[in-house]
């Protein structure tokens, strides 16, 4: 009798027990799935490390035969970073026009007499490619590169498709080997090589 009472009893405590629930364990991935995700993760790591390899050999391949590829690092790569040393402490302007000369030269000038709101009018790219090599203005025929030393400004040329559309909006005309002044409005009295002229004689440059 006393035996089926202590049955009951356990009985009743499973029941209870059962009735409450059970915590979830967490469980870490199975030990197959991280040595699968282990060795892929070192075939991506070796394919990305023989890749290099094999880039970095007809890299200097090329480097030792072919003389082009030898002025790219030599004269290029290895020069510009020489020179960014040497010229750590000029100035942004100074920098560039150590490197890009009169050109840079020119529209760092363009830059400090005409407001940031400007449009500028520059000559046709027949006239640019007129210019005295010395003065290395060929960058002038590509509006990118005049883009990027005076922006905010605008530059149109005098030979775009959208000239006519946008010619009302110019403000400046930018003179380039005395070229440009039959684009301004007014007689300008004293006339020079390089500069820039407001299209209104009342507005200052």
């Amino acid at each position: 009798m006393a035996k089926k009472k202590k049955q009951a009893k356990s009985s009743v405590k499973k029941t209870k027990v059962s009735s409450k629930g059970t915590k979830k364990k967490r469980t870490s991935a199975p030990l197959l799935d991280r040595n699968w995700r282990t060795s892929s993760w070192f075939m991506y790591a070796m394919r990305n490390l023989l890749a290099m390899v094999i880039i970095g050999s007809i890299g200097y391949g090329l480097y030792q035969k072919d003389p082009g590829y030898n002025w790219a690092f030599d004269k290029l790569l290895v020069g510009n970073l020489k020179d960014i040393e040497q010229r750590k402490d000029y100035t942004y302007e100074v920098k560039h026009e150590a490197k890009r000369g009169f050109f840079a030269r020119y529209l760092f000038f363009i830059n400090k007499n005409t407001p940031e709101d400007a449009v500028i009018l520059f000559p046709t790219k027949e006239v640019i490619e007129a210019v005295p090599e010395e003065q290395k203005l060929g960058d002038m025929r590509y509006k990118g590169h005049i883009m990027y030393f005076i922006y905010p400004r605008i530059a149109i040329y005098a030979d775009e498709e959208n000239y006519e559309k946008n010619k009302d909006k110019i403000t400046h005309v930018a003179i380039v080997n005395s070229q440009g002044y039959e684009y301004v409005p007014y007689t300008v009295s004293s006339k020079q090589q390089y500069t820039v002229v407001p299209i209104k004689p009342n507005v200052t440059q």
